[in-house]
């Protein structure tokens, strides 16, 4: 009985380890592309959302700048700060130096990140009529998601840069929202397929564990009807057989025909004797 027992229990985790296995090797790198994919993809959306934050910036002063004989903006900070709800810090330079920004800085009379001067190397891009993308860039101690676009005059001279920022730690955060939304699902799924198989694994050990016990009684040469166990093995073992193909099927029949024929030999010899009495 304590045979038995195991040998249902091994079963029943051969046939958990044959679901399962595959199961959570599939999902764990279906998560692992969809992490790896949608990381890539949220950061493109955010220079994308960037460059059309300082484009539009471009477009809402370039009258100014291009018709004003100082070529200045009215100093105002209604339109920089109209995108802070967005988490985007905007910022207009004049040259190299920032006019009117919604970046704070406490150290500076307006509170403002106002009256400094871009990054030499950005600068030196930018006014030769190029955009500026990259991360991690500081400014006033904390890292920037940037763009800059050049601000130019109808002769196609840089005037100054439109900028476009968002906190790195923001960015983090709103990808590691993402993230945790595809990581929850596919634990979820993978929680809801294990259920399945579980079931699934339940239902079919006890017939799988009777034809497995018939087919041993049947190579031992046991034929008679009262060892063999019917359960719902037969209509499973039928539904097993239809599966095969025609060779298959013919190969299953010529080895349990051999093995009818060996136990037949077997036994023949002994009810003649039995019917003559002589050996």
């Amino acid at each position: 009985m304590e045979q038995k027992k195991k040998r249902k229990i091994s079963m029943l985790w051969t046939l958990l380890s044959v679901g399962m296995i595959p199961t959570i090797i599939t999902a764990l790198a279906i998560a692992f592309v969809g992490v790896s994919s949608l990381r890539s993809s949220l950061q493109d959306a955010v220079y994308s959302e960037l460059k059309v934050s300082a484009d539009a910036l471009n477009q809402y002063y370039e009258w100014d700048i291009r018709n004003n004989e100082d070529h200045m903006p009215t100093y105002e900070h209604d339109y920089v700060d109209s995108f802070l709800d967005k988490g985007i810090q905007l910022t207009v330079f004049i040259g190299d130096v920032r006019y009117m920004s919604s970046i704070p800085d406490s150290s500076n009379p307006t509170g403002r990140s106002e009256g400094t001067t871009a990054n030499p190397d950005i600068w030196a891009k930018v006014s030769a009529g190029n955009i500026y993308t990259a991360d991690n860039v500081v400014i006033n101690g904390n890292t920037y998601y940037v763009v800059y676009d050049p601000l130019m005059d109808e002769s196609g001279n840089v005037l100054g840069m439109a900028f476009a920022g968002k906190e790195t730690a923001v960015v983090e955060q709103e990808i590691s929202d993402s993230l945790r939304s595809i990581v929850i699902g596919t634990a979820v799924l993978l929680i809801l397929c294990a259920v399945v198989i579980v079931i699934v694994a339940r239902k079919i050990k006890e017939p799988l564990f009777i034809i497995d016990k018939n087919l041993k009684l049947l190579a031992d040469g046991e034929l008679r009807h009262g060892r063999l166990q019917n359960h719902q093995s037969g209509r499973l073992t039928l539904s097993f057989s239809q599966g095969l193909s025609f060779p298959q099927r013919c190969r299953i029949l010529q080895r349990q025909s051999r093995k009818h024929r060996e136990n037949f030999w077997r036994v023949e010899p002994r009810f003649s004797l039995l019917q003559t009495g002589h050996p």
